[in-house]
């Protein structure tokens, strides 16, 4: 079985993470060329913890297409910001 960490105890020393949560808020932030500069979320985790996510310019063609409100998502692997 997977093992997640807590909303609660991310910090941007460690960059292993692996948390199972749910976008309870997505949107899109635009350029004023109409291009997509940001998505930024709100997730939500098991125990009700809740973080603002942001998913940058240079890799929002990669992960625009699986994200979604109401969807439920496993990240691994990334750094928190101070």
């Amino acid at each position: 079985g997977w093992n997640f960490d807590n909303i609660i105890e991310l910090n941007p020393a460690k960059t292993t993470w692996k948390i199972k949560v749910e976008i309870i808020r997505l949107w899109r932030l635009y350029s004023s060329a109409g291009n997509i500069e940001s998505i930024e979320m709100v997730l939500v985790d098991s125990n009700g913890y809740t973080i603002h996510a942001t998913v940058n310019e240079d890799v929002v063609p990669i992960f625009e297409s699986f994200l979604e409100e109401g969807d439920s998502k496993i990240f691994i692997n990334f750094k928190p910001d101070e």
